[in-house]
């Protein structure tokens, strides 16, 4: 019984040791091409939320994940207009929650949105 005891004494060090699957490298995205995805995430959204108003709450929740990720990311030239898209995005959450009208609100998000490179 003594080489089992020993067996699995070293499959549990070295599985504590970190000998498990290895993370791939984060992909680290040029200031261009992540404004020019952001702008697409943004139309995306808007489009899908005013042929479905009723979605609004629920998929902004994602869109307010995805708008925080600018804070993690190095400064660049559209750090200001992230912060804005974040906050209206935020004003369209709480339209959509309040009275579910937010269409004038989903404009003013594309608006921003199309200020961005791509």
């Amino acid at each position: 019984m003594k080489p089992y005891a020993f067996l699995t004494a070293v499959v549990l060090a070295a599985g504590a040791a970190g000998c498990g699957p290895s993370r791939p490298a984060p992909i680290v995205m040029k200031p261009d091409a992540y404004a020019k995805q952001m702008k697409e995430n943004v139309l995306i959204f808007v489009q899908q939320s005013k042929e479905s108003p009723r979605s609004v709450a629920q998929r902004g929740e994602v869109l307010l994940e995805t708008l925080h990720d600018y804070k993690k990311r190095p400064q660049d030239q559209n750090q200001a207009l992230y912060e804005d898209l974040l906050q209206k995005a935020k004003e369209v959450q709480q339209t959509a929650q309040k009275s579910g009208d937010v269409k004038a609100k989903l404009d003013e998000l594309a608006a921003l949105a199309n200020k961005l490179p791509g």
